[in-house]
């Protein structure tokens, strides 16, 4: 794909995501005003609904005082006067039912027998009882106090009170008010706009037969609703969803509302729908015009792409290639040059290496020459005595015999000497690169024990494994431990150069601390710790360790604290290098009270079995 293409596509992924980015930042906003607005419609329903019994019982407490201080009214209950009792209450019912918005209301007197005395609502009908029927009536008539709560009757379901009627302590009768459930639905709708219904038990209607409802929803009925078409098409849905789409409008339920009668029962709950199809149509609408806005102004950078934007591209991407074919080439010639360099580098590391180990050999040698030097003088001595006994006859065989055999013995010193000096230095095939350490080390010290022994040097040499110590004595004697069952891996030649390079290191410290009279006796100390993953030789001194200033250095190529042209400064960095590329281990040092230690640790390659 050409540059001209790629910043065509980024260009239009920019532009489509800020879009849908605004997009989703208005549509959720419109929302979230929406969500505050239904949340302000569900607190006013709460209102409604937690202070409506109260108000309507307030409204029914305020109608039963006009009743019962009205003399003449209680005097015609008293004397069973129907006409005169109509006349005088009609006015009090009248202004009930206005304040009740001329919904349903009641106003039912029952006589002390139980006998219906009369029915405002229904002045036709007179001289029944509704203790059996109605459970509120015979409530009151057997406790002979105020009842008051929703009870569903012959009529429908109404918010109810009954009084009793006492003439001083003479019981007379009760007295009942009642409102429509229908008020509270109006005073809802007058509030919020919000459709309302109630949905009643089954076994709470099943005695009214004649009691209309609208259809049944699982176990209850819906008794009322303000909007029977809207419910009717509801309950096909199924009214246990949440959102509904009839039409071209958008409804959601409410649930949660519980409905209690006068015995505190849950007889039902009420159910309400809000409209939600003003936010579906703004989002509906608002996305089309986004979408309308959108495609023009992908036509509009497309255009301006096209004819602003790409040609200026095109020379930015012909610039572009012009700088990658010269980047090109001066990777290459930067190839060629780090290859130089890194022969050049391989070829250094490579002579330092060479460097050292005739610098190691040279402290070989002169180890060597302190190894021969008492074997050669007793050899001297023995010849002189050969020479002084020869001249005065006194020569017998047993001399020679014995002459023999002192030399002989010195001789075979000094060429077992050249053996362990021949091999220290000999190279290793890669077919048998293991090798335990102890029996090494042991081997170095003994090739310097002459040299240790001329400089006042003390050697002491130890194993610890199985939590046991084992000495090697001054004859430097290999132990009889499992530290020489445990082998590493790598070349024996190596190894032995890294320990001889730290042997000098200590030598030459121990004889500068001697001079600066520090100390009296030079001492060197090996420890071999061995387990089953890790070999750790610890090599110390007390030559007065390394100085903090210089510590983080000793490691590096070409640092020495020698003087000049006493050290090369490779001893130490051959050693690391060899250590941890070639052993894959570590070497460490730290400073203790008298001198330095050199710790080497060695993954071990087989352990004893």
């Amino acid at each position: 794909m050409s540059v001209t293409n790629k910043v065509s596509v980024y260009i239009f992924t920019i532009v489509f995501i800020l879009t849908c980015v605004f997009v989703v930042h208005t549509v959720f906003s419109k929302v979230a005003t929406f969500e505050l607005i239904e949340k302000a419609q569900v607190q006013v329903i709460k209102n409604v609904y937690d202070g409506f019994p109260q108000t309507v019982y307030s409204i029914i407490d305020k109608y039963h005082r006009n009743f019962v201080n009205n003399k003449e009214l209680m005097q015609a209950f008293k004397d069973g006067k129907r006409g005169l009792f109509a006349s005088f209450g009609q006015n009090i019912f009248n202004q009930f039912s206005e304040e009740a918005d001329r919904l349903r209301v009641n106003i039912h007197v029952h006589n002390k027998n139980g006998l219906t005395f009369y029915r405002f609502h229904k002045p036709e009908y007179f001289g029944d009882s509704l203790i059996e029927v109605r459970p509120m009536i015979k409530k009151v008539f057997t406790e002979k106090k105020v009842v008051k709560g929703f009870e569903i009757g012959k009529s429908g379901l109404f918010q109810r009170v009954a009084y009793t009627i006492f003439d001083q302590n003479e019981f007379l009768g009760i007295i009942e008010f009642g409102v429509d459930i229908n008020y509270f639905s109006s005073k809802i709708n007058s509030i919020t706009n919000i459709k309302t219904s109630l949905l009643i038990k089954h076994e709470y209607i099943k005695d009214f037969n004649d009691f209309f409802y609208y259809f049944k929803v699982d176990d209850k009925y819906m008794v009322f609703n303000n909007d029977p078409e809207l419910f009717a098409k509801l309950n096909e849905m199924s009214l246990d969803n949440r959102y509904y789409t009839v039409g071209k409008k958008y409804y959601s339920t409410m649930k949660g509302f519980p409905l209690k009668n006068f015995n505190g029962e849950n007889i039902g709950e009420f159910l309400f729908i809000l409209d939600r199809t003003e936010l579906m149509h703004w989002i509906f609408n608002y996305v089309i015009k986004v979408a309308v806005l959108f495609f023009i102004s992908l036509i509009i950078i497309y255009y301006i792409v096209r004819n602003k934007i790409k040609p200026m591209v095109s020379d930015v991407e012909n610039n572009y290639l012009e700088a990658n074919r010269e980047l090109e080439r001066i990777n290459k010639d930067l190839e060629k040059r780090v290859e130089i360099m890194i022969e050049k580098n391989r070829q250094n590391e490579e002579l330092m290496h060479s460097r050292n180990k005739l610098a190691d050999m040279g402290r070989m040698i002169n180890a060597l020459a302190h190894h021969w030097r008492q074997p050669l003088n007793a050899l001297g001595l023995y010849v002189q005595d050969v020479t002084e006994n020869v001249k005065e006859g006194n020569v017998s065989d047993e001399y020679i015999d014995e002459f023999r055999k002192e030399s002989m013995g010195m001789i075979k010193q000094l060429s077992s000497t050249i053996d362990d000096f021949r091999s220290f230095f000999k190279s290793e095939s890669s077919d048998d690169p293991e090798f335990e350490i102890i029996h090494r080390v042991i081997n170095i010290l003994r090739l310097m024990k002459s040299q240790l022994d001329n400089n006042y040097i003390s050697l002491d040499v130890s194993c610890t494994c199985d939590n046991s110590t084992f000495e090697c004595g001054e004859n430097l004697n290999e132990p009889e431990c499992l530290c020489t069952k445990y082998l590493i891996k790598g070349y024996k030649t190596e190894f032995k150069q890294v320990i001889l390079s730290i042997i000098n290191n200590s030598i030459d410290a121990i004889i500068d601390n001697r001079k600066a009279g520090a100390i009296t006796n030079g001492e060197l100390k090996f420890r071999v710790i061995a387990d089953s993953n890790m070999i750790n030789l610890l090599i110390s001194d007390n030559g007065g360790g390394i100085s903090a200033s210089v510590a983080g250095n000793i490691f590096d190529p070409y640092f020495s604290t020698k003087q000049e042209g006493k050290g090369a400064g490779l001893g130490l960095y051959n050693a690391k290098v060899i250590i941890e590329q070639q052993f894959g281990g570590e070497i460490n040092f730290k400073n203790t009270d008298v001198g330095a230690e050199f710790i080497i640790s060695i993954p071990t390659a087989r352990r004893p079995s």
